[in-house]
């Protein structure tokens, strides 16, 4: 399927995670934000507030019970940017530098492009009812061996969730919220493309699978 336009939804921004990984790749997380159930539009002053709180999921203070994900992975792996570009049609997108490291030094990293999977659940279900993060790779610490298969260990699970459960909550009063948004598009298995009208759902829950995902580019 051939590039889009961003669509457009009233009060979301599109935050744009960036880092390198061990081997010098880049990973990029993608996170959706609402700002006041949609009904103003953010500016640059709304999103500076918004933006610690989104990356305390990586890097920082933890949220209670949670732990930031770079202190899961080895100094080798870094945050440079997050890119703010909200999906008004018109705005420009707004770049706040954010040169963190990984503080786990009790572990090698797994392979670039292994990827623990945060998936972002609604209250609605289906497809466009639901988002996924491919947070990037961990130190080999965090994962445990099961019939020969490298599995996430459960505390990876546990303290991801509590971490991103504290970030909607401190989002709350700055009138934000993390969500899913449906692009408007998906291109079938005929290839056609099928069309609706773009909208944002705001998450209820999030969940991480105990099996670790490949992200091919990330090698």
């Amino acid at each position: 399927m051939s590039a889009r336009p961003l669509p457009v939804i009233a009060g979301v921004v599109r935050c744009s995670v960036i880092g390198t990984t061990p081997s010098g790749q880049p990973w990029v997380n993608v996170w959706h934000m609402r700002y006041a159930g949609g009904a103003s539009a953010p500016g640059p002053i709304e999103i500076a507030a918004m933006d610690p709180v989104l990356f305390r999921m990586y890097s920082g203070t933890a949220y209670a019970g949670g732990q930031a994900w770079l202190t899961r992975c080895i100094s080798l792996l870094q945050t440079v940017q997050i890119n703010y570009t909200p999906l008004d049609g018109t705005s420009n997108t707004l770049s706040i530098p954010h040169g963190a490291a990984g503080t786990n030094a009790s572990a090698q990293s797994m392979a670039p492009e292994v990827a623990a999977v945060l998936t972002l659940r609604t209250a609605h279900r289906g497809r466009r009812y639901r988002g996924r993060i491919f947070l990037p790779s961990p130190g080999s610490n965090t994962s445990t061996t099961a019939g020969g298969i490298d599995q996430a260990a459960a505390s990876l699970a546990d303290t991801t969730i509590k971490q991103w459960i504290g970030m909607q909550a401190a989002l709350a009063p700055l009138q934000w919220s993390n969500g899913v948004a449906s692009y408007g598009y998906s291109e079938l298995k005929d290839g056609t493309i099928s069309t609706w009208v773009p909208f944002f759902t705001d998450c209820t829950s999030v969940t991480m699978d105990s099996q670790f995902d490949v992200q091919r580019r990330r090698k």
